[in-house]
């Protein structure tokens, strides 16, 4: 795995989802419902944990940042090469 520019992951794209035309499923409306947000996170998690539980090995290419859930995946890894 690598970033496709200068850094790994800088997180959310915030320009996407400041336009995004649809719900966001990340956020809900008022009142706010715990089990949504834990349903939301356990499936992010469940997403990132699949490099983890990958059959094959996994090489990470960590250049620049890998901030927010970039460092979750990166650390899910079996072998990290940084510069």
């Amino acid at each position: 795995m690598a970033g496709a520019g200068r850094s790994f992951c800088t997180g959310y794209d915030l320009n996407y989802y400041a336009q995004f035309s649809e719900t966001n499923p990340g956020i809900q409306e008022m009142p706010w419902d715990s089990m949504k947000d834990f349903s939301f996170m356990q499936n992010t998690t469940s997403q990132i944990m699949s490099v983890w539980r990958s059959h094959l090995p996994v090489i990470c290419k960590l250049q620049g940042y890998a901030v927010a859930g970039g460092s979750d995946i990166a650390l899910c890894a079996d072998l990290l090469m940084m510069g």
